[in-house]
C-alpha cells in the first residue's frame, strides 16, 4: 500500500512539474516576441536555444511586426561625427533632467569616414559617405552595422558630381533598398542605383527613365543647348543628400538652377521607378520659400518660411487635402532645418540651424516652444525618428 502511494504521489508531482514547463514554442513564439528589446538582450545568456533564437531575422522581424507605435520613441541625432539616441519620454520632467537623462551618446567609428544621415527605418540607420561610393547599414542598439558598396557606385574624382540618398522598407517582399542617384556635372547624365539587401545586389535605371524629370543645374549656354521646340527644359537639381519616406516612396525637392522654382520628386520602391507628384505645390517667390519637406506620424509634410520668418507647416493626407500649421516668429525659429516627431503627448522636435534641438507643443495657447539640446559642435546636424529593434543590418535572402 505504501509503494502505491508513493508512485501515485511521485506521479502527481511529475504531473504538477510539466504543467509548471511552458512549451518552448509558447515562449518563443508568443511571449518574447512581446518583450521590450532591454530585455531581450539579457535573455540572450539564457542558453545556446534562446541566444540563436533571439539573434535569428525571422524573430526580430515578428519582434518589430508585434510592437507597433504610434509615436515616436527616439530621435537618432547626427552632429558632425558623433550620433546620439534621445528619448522622446516628454512627461512631467523639468528639461535639464530630462535632457540629461534621455541623451544617450553612441559609440561608432568607421574609419574616419565622413558619413551622412540618410534617415532610419525599422530599427535600421543608413548612412552614406559624402563621396557618395558607399553606404552603411546600422543598428545602434545592438551595435551591428555592415558597408555596402560596388564597383560601379565608383567615379573618377577629378569629376565634379553631385549624389542624393534614399532608404526604405518594401513590406511586400521584406526587402530593405537604398537609392542613389549621382548627378555628373560635365555630361548632365543622371546615375540611378537602386540596392536590394534581399539579394545583395544593385541595379541601375536607365537614363531615359528620368533624365527628363530630373537634371542638374545647368548653364544658360547648356539649358540653350537643351530647347526642345522653342521650350527649355529648365533641368532642375536635387535639394538635399536624403530623400524623405511615406509609405514606402521616397520624396525630393528639386530646384531649378536659380533655386526658387521648386517640385516634388517622388520614388516609388515597390515599382524601382520615378512618378508624377502634384498634390503638394511648392511655392517659392520673393515673399515665400517652401525650404524642406518631411514626415511625421505617416504623413507627408512641407515647411514654408516666409520673409518675416514666419513658419507654415503643410500636411498632405491621404485624401489629398493638406493642412496647415502656422508657428509664429515670436518662436524664434530662425533658420529651422527640420521636424520630427510626434511625442507620446502630441508634441512634435524641430531642429534649428545653430544645433539646437526643442519641443514644439501645438496645443498649447499660445503655441509654445522649449530648447531641450543645444550642442556646442555647430557643424551640419541631422535627425530622424527612430524605432528600436533586433533588425539585422545583413542580407537576409
Amino acid at each position: 500500500m505504501e509503494i502505491a502511494e508513493a508512485e501515485a504521489a511521485s506521479h502527481k508531482n511529475e504531473q504538477v512539474l510539466h504543467q509548471r514547463h511552458l512549451p518552448d514554442d509558447l515562449i518563443t513564439q508568443h511571449i518574447l516576441p512581446k518583450l521590450p528589446v532591454k530585455s531581450l538582450f539579457k535573455f540572450k545568456s539564457v542558453s545556446k536555444q534562446w541566444y540563436s533564437t533571439l539573434s535569428s531575422y525571422q524573430f526580430a522581424n515578428t519582434h518589430f511586426k508585434l510592437s507597433p507605435s504610434s509615436h515616436t520613441q527616439f530621435i537618432f541625432i547626427q552632429n558632425r561625427n558623433d550620433f546620439y539616441l534621445f528619448s522622446c519620454n516628454d512627461d512631467g520632467d523639468e528639461i535639464g533632467d530630462y535632457c540629461k537623462k534621455n541623451l544617450l551618446k553612441l559609440g561608432f567609428d568607421f574609419n574616419d569616414e565622413e558619413l551622412v544621415l540618410i534617415g532610419s527605418c525599422n530599427g535600421l540607420v543608413c548612412l552614406a559617405s559624402f563621396s557618395g561610393y558607399f553606404f552603411v547599414l546600422w543598428n545602434p542598439l545592438t551595435g551591428q552595422f555592415r558597408k555596402y558598396s560596388d564597383p560601379e557606385l565608383l567615379v573618377d574624382s577629378s569629376s565634379s558630381f553631385r549624389v542624393s540618398w534614399g532608404f526604405g522598407y518594401v513590406s511586400v517582399t521584406d526587402d530593405y533598398k537604398v537609392v542613389r542617384i549621382l548627378e555628373l556635372n560635365g555630361s548632365l547624365d543622371i546615375w540611378v542605383h537602386v540596392f536590394s539587401l534581399k539579394w545583395n545586389r544593385w541595379t541601375r535605371m536607365s537614363n531615359e527613365v528620368c533624365q527628363d524629370l530630373i537634371s542638374l543645374r545647368t548653364n544658360e549656354r547648356q539649358r540653350l543647348e537643351l530647347d526642345h521646340g522653342g521650350e527649355s527644359l529648365f533641368p532642375y537639381s536635387f535639394h538635399s543628400r536624403q530623400g524623405v519616406l511615406v509609405d514606402e516612396t521616397l520624396y525630393w525637392i528639386v530646384s531649378k538652377e536659380n533655386g526658387w522654382c521648386r517640385k516634388i520628386v517622388a520614388f516609388n520602391l515597390v515599382l524601382e521607378m520615378f512618378e508624377s507628384f502634384i498634390c503638394m505645390d511648392l511655392v517659392s517667390n520673393g515673399v515665400y520659400l517652401d525650404k524642406f519637406v518631411f514626415a511625421m506620424g505617416g504623413c507627408l509634410y512641407k515647411c514654408r518660411v516666409d520673409v518675416r520668418d514666419d513658419i507654415r507647416i503643410d500636411m498632405l493626407k491621404g485624401s489629398g487635402k493638406v493642412d496647415s500649421l502656422r508657428l509664429s516668429r515670436d518662436l524664434r525659429l530662425r533658420s529651422c532645418q527640420g521636424f520630427v516627431g510626434f511625442s507620446r503627448t502630441g508634441k512634435f522636435y524641430i531642429l534649428l540651424e545653430d544645433s539646437t534641438i526643442g519641443i514644439i507643443n501645438p496645443n498649447s495657447e499660445p503655441i509654445k516652444y522649449t530648447p531641450v539640446i543645444h550642442f556646442e559642435s555647430l557643424g551640419k546636424s541631422r535627425v530622424t525618428s527612430y524605432v528600436p529593434s533586433l533588425i539585422l543590418p545583413y542580407t537576409v535572402a
